[in-house]
């Protein structure tokens, strides 16, 4: 009897125990369940160092449902997939370097094969997840037929979050998502002397994260002079310096 009862003050304490865990644990089962999120960004968020401020850095596009853009010039293709993820890493080490937690949408390994929809969702929801302070989608532009268009432009959101993602938006959202966008397109054509496009208003999936968001343009891949610029890894530290270096001045 007296085992009876020592199992049974067990089997209590352990209900009660779990139970209170309870709410925790379905979260972690309901992103668990999100098959298609990068494994290395919910690693991340595990592990993120509450005393820092949380950056989300989202190489655009995947290898296979969601390509982006792709030019071949004289020969030589660029692919906007592989030079988002090449700039988004560089921006992530810079980031890390003046003090900031960083959270990718994908990694360098990882090689998603998802559609648009399903890929642009998984970017949200991992920002959301992280509870960000700002979140950077790193692109590159494109137009067929029209080889001299240049420049660099980013991109903010006025719109209304989408309905799947409604709720839990920050009231200051867009004052600064604006703010960053700005900086960022100012100091840019500063420091490089690139044509300038501006910081712009847009509907992009951008619109649906809580936090203030922007996706950066960082130049054109059917310009001859702007591809070789744009897959140069050397203009591209100093492009990752100076988004860092703006994003520390307003973040």
């Amino acid at each position: 009897m007296d085992n009876f009862k020592v199992k049974l003050v067990t089997f209590v304490l352990g209900f009660a125990i779990v139970s209170s865990l309870a709410p925790a644990i379905r979260v972690q089962a309901s992103t668990l369940t999100q098959s298609t999120l990068s494994n290395q960004a919910m690693t991340a968020i595990a592990n993120l160092d509450k005393k820092k401020k949380t950056i989300v850095v989202d190489p655009g596009h995947n290898y296979g449902g969601d390509l982006g853009a792709a030019s071949t010039i004289k020969g030589i293709t660029y692919k906007e997939v592989d030079l988002n993820m090449q700039v988004a890493s560089k921006l992530k080490t810079e980031l890390e370097k003046r003090g900031y937690n960083v959270v990718m949408t994908r990694y360098p390994k990882e090689v998603q094969t998802i559609g648009t929809n399903q890929s642009l969702k998984d970017r949200i929801t991992i920002a959301n997840t992280a509870n960000a302070s700002l979140f950077v989608s790193i692109h590159h532009n494109a137009v067929k037929d029209a080889p001299d268009a240049k420049g660099v432009e980013v991109y903010y959101s006025s719109a209304e979050q989408s309905q799947s993602f409604k709720g839990g938006v920050s009231p200051n959202k867009l004052t600064i998502s604006k703010n960053v966008a700005t900086v960022i397109d100012k100091n840019i054509v500063k420091n490089f002397n690139f044509n300038d496009r501006g910081a712009k208003d847009s509907r992009l999936f951008i619109k649906s994260t809580n936090m203030p968001s922007i996706i950066v343009e960082a130049g054109f891949i059917t310009n001859e002079e702007e591809a070789k610029r744009c897959s140069d890894p050397v203009s591209q530290q100093k492009l990752a310096e100076n988004i860092a270096e703006s994003i520390k001045t307003v973040i």
